[in-house]
């Protein structure tokens, strides 16, 4: 029974009329009606079992029961090229799992208080505004949190559900259906906003241990920035400490700390006194379009070892975000011009190799 369009009177109404039809005795119908009352006042879909979920998602029960077992099989792996060199491996679920996670999204996730703590994934919030927030600063301290994704765990997502007011069973399924190697995939359309929910105690307890001391916090999905005038050794002490009381740690490899004088970036963006992008990037991205104009995106790809679809895409990206830093720049015009050109001849190729 789908409750979308009832009020709560409503809705019980009919499933005590359904449930009495198909001959459930009173007091299972009074327990269900409970369950389902709590769930509605907070605004989430009432879901009852395995069954129920198959219904509204529209996947077999069988198709659900295996993609919880055996995760694993339900994905699709890649690997993405890092700054360092090395390579991310991201898992993307297949388009099954992908749509019944998105319905997850849509439906219960989305339906949450978003962490307006953390500037990803919020609508209106971005890279730019993450960082404006802290020029003109003695000392900016970067931190990133290692595995942010992975150290989520399935038990942590399954009391998550349960603290929602879902029953085991539920709990249980859901977070089988939106974990894969115990933990968040990279790749999920599920995993960041989900993330981000789950850890807003990571960012109420910094941003109140920051405010005491007079800094400026922000967070920007892994990615912790800290910036005023503080001693370095006590606040990366504070930070550790609150990530270890949540399950993560810092990557002290990552972690660094730059004074006024020194190029201070946050998320990728300088801030020292005014936004600003390096001029090393816009030129690696030149660099990787020219030479996917010269031998092609296929060659570009095995020459580089990356295993990625949508890879035009991702540089587009990159590049809308330089120029939402450096407007009316010259060069960036240069590389929007070299893009379209290789989208519109990749599009072409596309188009000759589906008649061919």
């Amino acid at each position: 029974m789908k409750e979308s369009n009832y009020s709560w009177n409503e809705y019980k109404f009919r499933f005590e009329q359904k449930a009495i039809d198909f001959g459930h005795p009173l007091s299972k119908i009074e327990g269900l009606l409970l369950y389902a009352q709590k769930l509605f006042a907070a605004n989430l879909p009432v879901i009852y079992d395995l069954r129920h979920l198959s219904y509204l998602t529209g996947y077999r029960e069988e198709y659900m029961l295996r993609a919880t077992s055996r995760p694993e099989n339900f994905y699709r792996y890649f690997r993405i090229a890092k700054k360092n060199g090395h390579s991310r491996e991201i898992s993307e679920p297949l388009p099954g799992l992908k749509e019944i996670q998105y319905w997850l999204l849509d439906n219960v996730i989305k339906k949450l208080p978003p962490n307006k703590l953390n500037n990803a994934y919020l609508e209106g919030r971005s890279i730019i505004s993450n960082a404006k927030f802290h020029t003109k600063q003695q000392k900016l301290l970067n931190i990133d949190i290692e595995k942010y994704f992975n150290n989520i765990t399935k038990k942590q997502v399954e009391g998550f559900f349960s603290s929602l007011g879902y029953n085991l069973e539920v709990s249980s399924l859901i977070a089988g259906l939106l974990t894969m190697k115990d933990g968040l995939p990279q790749g999920s359309p599920s995993s960041p906003y989900l993330s981000s929910i789950m850890t807003v105690q990571i960012d109420v307890t910094l941003l109140a241990e920051c405010r005491a001391l007079g800094l400026r916090y922000s967070r920007y999905a892994d990615d912790i920035s800290i910036s005023g005038e503080f001693n370095t050794e006590e606040v990366v002490k504070k930070v550790n400490a609150v990530l270890l009381a949540n399950g993560f740690k810092a990557n002290s490899r990552k972690t660094t700390v730059k004074k006024s004088h020194q190029r201070q970036m946050v998320t990728g963006v300088v801030v020292n006194k005014k936004l600003s992008v390096k001029k090393k990037v816009i030129k690696e991205l030149r660099q990787e379009l020219y030479y996917i104009h010269k031998y092609g995106l296929e060659q570009h790809l095995r020459r580089k070892e990356i295993q990625r679809r949508n890879y035009l895409n991702v540089l587009e990206g990159k590049l809308n975000y330089f120029c939402s830093v450096k407007r009316n720049n010259a060069e960036l015009s240069y590389i929007r011009r070299m893009l379209s050109e290789i989208k519109i001849r990749e599009s072409a190729e596309q188009l000759r190799s589906a008649f061919e």
